[in-house]
């Protein structure tokens, strides 16, 4: 099903243009897919900082927002998927003997079929100019983007 990088980019755009904050969108996405929304908002994510933790917002809402219109009768993600496939990524990753981020993730790309949306997620990660992303918070936003992107590629294939 693969998103072309054109369809990645101008969604970056369009959720860029918004100037909502990221209470604003996580209300708006805890109407639409609860179970996302309360992920989003959990214990786990206090050990990034604010500016982490709204960017990771960011990351999956232009996710969501790109399997939202290409699926619009998209199921909503549960709980359970979600913890499901979060341990399985961090199982994957605790596998990597790689020291830097780039080399550990490398895979994740392995077989996967949006390499593009991954791709996306790693730049917004490693090509950060601002110093947004502390190195202890890449790979929890890494894992969490992919997390999702996961769950609604197993809802896309269900559905």
């Amino acid at each position: 099903m693969k998103f072309k990088i054109g369809v990645i980019d101008h969604a970056i755009e369009k959720e860029t243009a918004h100037e909502k904050n990221s209470m604003e969108i996580l209300d708006q996405m805890g109407a639409e897919q609860p179970a996302l929304a309360a992920y989003l908002a959990q214990e786990n994510f206090s050990l990034l900082t604010e500016e982490e933790h709204d960017y990771l917002i960011f990351l999956v809402t232009v996710i969501y927002r790109l399997y939202a219109a290409k699926f619009p009768n998209l199921p909503m993600i549960d709980e359970d998927l979600l913890d499901e496939v979060e341990e399985i990524n961090w199982d994957k990753m605790a596998a990597v003997t790689e020291k830097k981020f780039n080399k550990r993730i490398d895979a994740f790309f392995t077989d996967f079929e949006e390499e593009d949306l991954l791709a996306f997620v790693e730049d917004a990660l490693t090509e950060d100019e601002i110093g947004l992303v502390t190195k202890e918070g890449r790979e929890p936003i890494f894992i969490a983007a992919k997390t999702v992107i996961d769950a609604f590629e197993r809802l896309a294939e269900e559905g």
